[in-house]
């Protein structure tokens, strides 16, 4: 197993947490299809939004998941089962608990006082809101959190599976290795597509959806496996991964014109609700773009930006705290931007801007060599 440090892939982890930036900071501004609640700026629209949160959407978490399970077999291989589980638990179950008692509450108000509470006496409803929040009983459930919650699961099936599997013998898992050898790219690419769309088609809304609820919904917990399950294959089979980089740029061109294509049906509701056929069609098309992006992204950055750059390093280090605070940032200046005087085209950029500078701000000068630094990465040193 190679040990040496990927530093491509350690970026390409920094920039997908980072995009939940982007992503969210573009909802309010989208016009067209839209599940679930959120603050929409109805002065400003453009379907660009659409394009532009479908595009990350599709490729963003998905290949936060494969990094997962990709890096979860190194470190498994470097500090044995036992040390992985309580690591585990530390970097993702402990800032788990401490985030939904601290920044969930500061992101949930703003929206709460703005759209909820709206009549009657809004300090006394937020007080029954927050009792409920903290008891576990508000319908919220972990919000932007909840990767962290699927990343607990996730790593507990893969220390059962791996104990099960040492303890009966590794003769299939070698039987599949040799099988895993003979993929190529393309191949790949067809496979796990044809996988993904078969997978996608047990959600009942239009694309793969996320309930950020505390019973997670079967469909969600398969679909986000398979792309854990992928990285832990992929850490194996370094041939094929490392032939991704040949192909990066048809891949993510491919991704990207497919992209425009799955907006364009996704905004035809009348055609959707009309035939099945479409939309089994539009999740299997969501599919091939998924895994055409995804692998682009990988080919570029473990090819392209595999060398040690401060930069890339910090945008990795930092990312994480980045993406726990960057919700509630996010979301209080989308709403002091409704109705606001300044114009419309300039209030996204305006709140990625701020939410930019305040998250990646609080981390350097309160994050990076505090004590939730080391909880989050590892203790870091000034000099």
């Amino acid at each position: 197993m190679t040990q040496e440090r990927m530093y491509g892939l350690d970026a390409l982890r920094g920039v997908a947490m980072t995009l939940g930036i982007f992503l969210h900071g573009s909802i309010a501004y989208k016009k067209g299809y839209h599940y679930g609640n959120w603050v929409f700026d109805t002065q400003y629209q453009s379907y660009f939004f659409d394009w532009f949160y479908l595009w990350i959407n599709s490729f963003r978490m998905q290949t936060f998941f494969l990094l997962a399970g990709f890096f979860a077999r190194l470190l498994i291989g470097k500090i044995g089962l036992v040390e992985f589980f309580r690591n585990r638990l530390k970097r993702i179950g402990l800032p788990l608990v401490l985030s939904y008692f601290t920044i969930l509450p500061l992101t949930l108000a703003p929206y709460l006082l703005a759209v909820e509470f709206t009549t009657g006496n809004a300090g006394q409803q937020l007080y029954e809101f927050y009792f409920r929040f903290f008891t576990f009983r508000a319908h919220f459930g972990f919000m932007h959190l909840w990767f962290l919650q699927h990343l607990l699961l996730y790593y507990g099936i893969l220390v059962l599976a791996v104990y099960l599997t040492r303890r009966s013998g590794p003769i299939w898992t070698r039987r599949f290795s040799v099988h895993c050898t003979k993929v190529k790219p393309f191949l790949f690419l067809l496979l796990t597509s044809i996988a993904l769309g078969c997978l996608s088609q047990f959600f009942s809304t239009a694309l793969p959806s996320i309930w950020t609820g505390f019973i997670i919904p079967l469909p969600q917990v398969l679909y986000y496996f398979f792309f854990f399950a992928l990285g832990w294959i992929l850490e194996n089979k370094r041939e094929l991964f490392n032939s991704f980089s040949s192909f990066y740029k048809q891949f993510l061109l491919a991704g990207t014109i497919i992209s425009l294509n799955t907006l364009s049906l996704l905004n035809n509701s009348d055609m959707l609700q009309a035939s099945i056929s479409w939309r089994v069609g539009l999740k299997f098309l969501f599919a091939l773009q998924t895994m055409l992006l995804m692998i682009g992204f990988f080919g570029l950055f473990n090819g392209v930006f595999n060398k040690p750059r401060p930069f890339w390093k910090y945008i990795a280090d930092s990312a994480y705290w980045v993406y726990l605070i960057h919700m509630p940032i996010v979301l209080t200046i989308q709403l002091v931007l409704v109705n606001s005087p300044i114009h419309g085209y300039l209030r996204f950029y305006l709140v990625i801007a701020v939410a930019i500078f305040l998250s990646f701000g609080s981390y350097q000068l309160l994050i990076r060599y505090s004590w939730i630094g080391t909880l989050l990465n590892g203790k870091r040193s000034r000099t």
